[in-house]
């Protein structure tokens, strides 16, 4: 597998470590930051260990975090299919793959708001789900409940009639929302895999802003921030 500097390995990675169970995935995104910090504090200060000489190159953050993906995804992929697999997990990011925005909306009422977190895993195991990215939300203009925006990179492409399908048939989510109407999947358009990409990550418009704001703080305080 080449390294394709085009790539975001650091959010594929984390994207990983955020869809492994039991919490295990928090420790190594914890454990990774702690070395970035470690290496970062290690190049500003590299003229102090080393008496004066400037370092030879600059650390590459993102191949380093493309050699953790490889290792992590490649422990379990042996043979020539799986390498072709691991191959295709990356593919997964090209312009010409099936993805689908996806919000699950759930009542305002809700009150074991693990079940968000259980649900979206869940989605994620799905055989035809490549990869998963997603944010938890709760306030919007008319009030607010939550809601979770998913930008899924799927292995196939799927109407969308079919996906909202597969989606409400999830295990768990039927006891918590009041139907498929409760599940909405953007028409795309013009819109690229980047630009929901970005609306994840809190960019947004400046009348959502203060929003953004409040959904973060309410991700801590519910322990929602994957």
């Amino acid at each position: 597998m080449e390294y394709n500097a085009e790539l975001d390995y650091e959010r594929l990675l984390v994207t990983h470590y955020n869809n492994k169970p039991n919490h295990k995935g928090d420790e190594d995104i914890e454990k990774y930051y702690s070395e970035i910090e470690i290496m970062k504090h290690y190049e500003k200060n590299y003229e102090h260990y080393m008496f004066g000489q400037e370092p030879e190159q600059e650390i590459d953050y993102n191949k380093y975090a493309y050699v953790l993906l490889w290792q992590e995804r490649d422990k379990c992929r042996k043979d020539s299919e799986n390498q072709i697999r691991l191959m295709e997990v990356f593919k997964g990011f090209a312009k010409n793959q099936p993805f689908y925005f996806v919000t699950i909306n759930y009542p305002k009422e809700l009150s074991n708001l693990k079940q968000l977190k259980e649900i979206t895993t869940n989605i994620n195991n799905l055989e035809w789900v490549e990869t998963i990215e997603y944010v938890y939300e709760y306030h919007t203009k008319n009030g607010g409940h939550p809601h979770c925006h998913m930008l899924i990179i799927a292995r196939e492409k799927l109407p969308p009639s079919k996906v909202i399908d597969k989606i409400f048939a999830v295990k768990g989510l039927k006891k918590l929302i009041a139907g498929k109407q409760c599940i909405d999947i953007a028409k795309n358009r013009d819109k690229t895999i980047e630009n929901y990409r970005n609306y994840i990550d809190g960019a947004k418009k400046e009348s959502k802003q203060e929003n953004c704001q409040l959904d973060e703080e309410w991700r801590i305080e519910n322990n929602l921030n994957h």
